[in-house]
């Protein structure tokens, strides 16, 4: 049986490695769901008497000997996945290689032992002397099989719920509030209560789910967005938790779109604890509602594709659009624990630590989700996950990527939810602070000022222990544009430089005619290049992964192109002439958008270029690197 839905995001079990900032990347997204492949291992003979056509839409399985006593009438409910026609009476003969699970009353006129399972995926012809009972279900638990005596008139049977269980490694507690909250997903995201503005479809990660149409003005400093109206015209409404279902929740129209990004983005309101508040921010000014279903967002700077508000999280406000004024009807302490969007899926029984319901929505305004529930059961050893998919206590789990090719031997299938979606670990090389003032107040960042731990360098990332802070001392793949004690710098003495301070160091390593900008590019761009993508891809991720070479574009990202350039540029953002050095080399143009993987050759030319050489076997004036690993929401 396939269960097919739309995730709130399509990364169920992830790793990926890589570089950002002349940086790599690696990145994937998968999951696991049981399939199994079937043998024939002995014939058995039923024959049946017709008492009426009737068409029966199901698939046989077994997974156990089952002896039934005759005459009687026998009840089994299973998964159901094929189709069964019944036309004329006839003898069948159906190979039988595990439990044989029946999803109606037949009479059967003989003895019969059934020993392994049957899986029946093609139209077969079955004669029924008696009521035919279909119950559609995806009950897979422990499927059972009841014996009753033979009924004189049919018996009603109500189909079970057709629940899917995935076995992961957290279940967070609800965030139904997130700009109250912390920052954390929540299991009913994942769980399909939520719908994205726009979502990644074929490849574009701007395809409209819950906006209608959207537009940038040609100077790129608004956005506009036009909500849904849904198929009645009367808008896409909030789907009410279960037990609150006669409570009326609103949609989504100009009103909440408004609400939503002025109450979670940090520039319209500081005090939100939306954990995107700032990318947010990054991006957008304040929203304003043009009529009753378009808004209109300002932009701080012209941005023209894949804006944070995305499934594919261009800059990780992954979280589609969530409901507010639930706070104003049911307070806010019961606005933290419901979390209300326009989904499939309906939030359910959800206990942190434990296990987290979702249940689907009758007549969805888009899609049939193919399920009635979804459920997250927390299950923190892999091991242990994977014994559940085994004996049928899951359907989904969420694996390490060493354990998955085990198991696809096994007939388990790796399950991309957004093909091309990925999940990227990056390695950034922090650090980098070349400005030297908050753009929007102009109030002074000073970030080579860190040695006086003072309350303003703490907040200007200079971090909480001693002799911390990018320029406390010459780390070699940090640049430094500022002034240092040999070589002092003072107020608008240069370009960028209208404020100035010096760094508590003796800059002496750096090359003649390298400055200390040009020798942390190097290094970093060595570091980049001596990554092998390939090889860990395929040691950790068993090919499941693709590299990437920057943050938000590889091989799998719109308008990717191998051959492309980044061109030379300063640390102003000025376009200058190459370096003539790199005349005739794979950097004559720049930094090629596709990298060489694991080439220490060429890493080991590019340190001693930056002046550290290797003498001896070992390499001279770095003694370690301290980086940051990263997961980024990339898909």
């Amino acid at each position: 049986m396939r269960f097919s839905w739309k995730c709130a995001r399509g990364t169920w079990l992830g790793l990926a490695v890589g570089l950002g900032s002349a940086a790599s990347w690696l990145a994937c997204t998968t999951e696991v769901i049981r399939e199994v492949t079937v043998e024939v291992e002995k014939e058995v003979t039923v024959e049946v008497l017709v008492d009426r056509e009737v068409k029966v839409f199901e698939t046989v399985m077994v997974d156990r000997i089952v002896e039934i006593p005759v005459p009687q009438t026998v009840v089994v409910e299973v998964p159901v996945v094929q189709t069964v026609v019944v036309e004329k009476e006839v003898p069948i003969e159906i190979p039988v290689p595990q439990t044989v699970i029946v999803e109606k009353e037949v009479t059967v006129e003989r003895e019969v032992k059934v020993v392994e399972t049957v899986l029946v995926e093609k139209l077969i012809e079955v004669p029924v002397p008696q009521t035919v009972v279909v119950e559609v279900t995806s009950e897979v638990f422990e499927p059972a099989v009841k014996v009753i005596a033979p009924a004189a008139a049919a018996t009603a049977i109500a189909p079970e719920a057709r629940e899917v269980v995935f076995a992961t490694r957290h279940v967070r507690a609800v965030f139904g509030l997130p700009t109250d909250g912390p920052y954390s997903g929540t299991p009913t995201q994942g769980g399909g209560v939520e719908e994205y503005f726009y979502i990644f479809e074929v490849g574009d990660p701007m395809s409209p789910e819950l906006v209608e149409s959207w537009d940038i003005d040609p100077a790129g400093t608004r956005v506009r967005m036009t909500m849904q109206r849904g198929p009645d015209g009367s808008g896409i409404p909030f789907n009410p938790p279960i037990g609150y279902e006669d409570q009326d929740f609103g949609i989504v129209d100009a009103d909440e779109v408004v609400r939503y990004f002025n109450e979670s983005n940090a520039t319209t309101n500081p005090d939100t604890a939306y954990g995107n508040s700032h990318d947010l921010a990054a991006i957008f000014l304040e929203a304003k509602k043009i009529d009753d279903w378009t808004v209109e967002v300002g932009l701080v700077s012209p941005v023209y594709f894949c804006l944070p508000i995305s499934q594919f999280g261009c800059l990780s406000a992954d979280r589609g659009l969530y409901y507010l004024s639930h706070q104003d009807s049911m307070g806010v302490g019961w606005a933290r624990e419901h979390h209300i969007g326009t989904g499939a899926f309906v939030q359910g029984h959800c206990v942190q630590g434990d296990r987290c319901t979702t249940e689907a929505v009758d007549n969805h305004w888009r899609v049939d989700p193919g399920i009635d529930k979804y459920t997250q059961i927390q299950v923190a050893e892999n091991n242990t996950r994977i014994a559940m998919l085994r004996n049928g206590k899951a359907d989904l789990a969420w694996l390490d990527f060493s354990l998955v090719p085990e198991l696809v031997q096994e007939g388990y299938r790796f399950l991309e939810t957004m093909p091309d979606g990925y999940i990227g670990q990056s390695i950034l090389f922090s650090g980098n602070l070349w400005e030297h003032s908050y753009a929007r107040t102009g109030e002074p960042l000073e970030p080579w000022n860190c040695e006086n731990r003072s309350a303003e360098a703490i907040n200007n990332h200079c971090g909480y222990g001693p002799n911390e802070g990018p320029y406390t001392q010459d780390y070699p793949w940090i640049g430094n544009p500022w002034g240092t004690e040999d070589a002092p710098c003072s107020d608008g003495d240069g370009p960028g430089r209208e404020r100035c301070g010096n760094a508590p160091y003796v800059d002496t390593d750096n090359p003649p005619g390298i400055s200390d900008m040009e020798q942390a590019r190097l290094v970093r761009l060595a570091q980049s290049i001596a990554i092998d993508r390939s090889k860990i891809n395929s040691l950790f991720l068993n090919d499941m992964g693709a590299g990437i070479y920057s943050e938000y574009m590889g091989p799998h990202f719109p308008g990717w192109d191998p051959d492309r350039t980044t061109g030379c540029w300063d640390w102003l953002g000025n376009r200058i002439d190459c370096p003539a050095e790199a005349a005739g080399t794979i950097f004559e143009n720049g930094v090629p958008w596709m990298l060489p993987d694991g080439d220490l050759e060429l890493a080991g030319t590019l340190l001693t270029a930056a002046g550290y050489p290797l003498v001896d076997g070992k390499r001279q004036g770095i003694e370690s690197m301290t980086l940051q690993s990263y997961v980024a929401e990339i898909g």
